[in-house]
């Protein structure tokens, strides 16, 4: 399976599953390695701190709850992820089982480029404003109180 024959499974799947991505996460790092939701991305940082121990794991949102199935790479620490709508995950699960069967022996990691792509960055810079907003806020009136003197 050449590289972009399983790339192209992944994208098919995340789009006919209607996943929000599918993703690598490697140390604390996520790659994106199919996306359809640039939200899926979002709501992993948020949640994702420690490395996931269980095969699947749920996060509660204000657009709704969320599922996240995690598999381990063959002869690595690095896992894979497949993050879904909450109720969509019973589908999703059951095909993803074969999907990883033929993914998991043929995804390159070595050869991922593991600079984050256009999308992850942006995701990552939107985070860190909104994390550091309101002390970005609290500046801006300062030094505007400041000036007025």
């Amino acid at each position: 399976m050449s590289s972009s024959q399983w790339e192209s499974l992944l994208e098919k799947f995340a789009k006919a599953f209607k996943t929000l991505g599918i993703y690598l996460y490697d140390s604390g790092r996520f790659v994106v390695l199919s996306q359809t939701d640039a939200l899926g991305l979002a709501i992993l940082r948020r949640h994702l701190i420690e490395p996931p121990t269980t095969e699947l794991l749920t996060f509660a949102e204000e657009s709704g709850p969320f599922t996240a199935i995690v598999n381990d790479l063959p002869d690595t620490s690095i896992k894979i992820i497949v993050l879904c709508h909450e109720n969509d995950l019973s589908s999703i699960h059951k095909h993803w089982k074969r999907t990883y069967k033929v993914i998991a022996k043929k995804i390159p990691v070595d050869n991922i480029v593991e600079e984050e792509n256009f999308q992850t960055r942006m995701v990552r810079s939107v985070d860190a404003i909104d994390k550091n907003l309101d002390q970005v806020i609290v500046t801006l009136k300062s030094l505007q109180l400041e000036e007025n003197r």
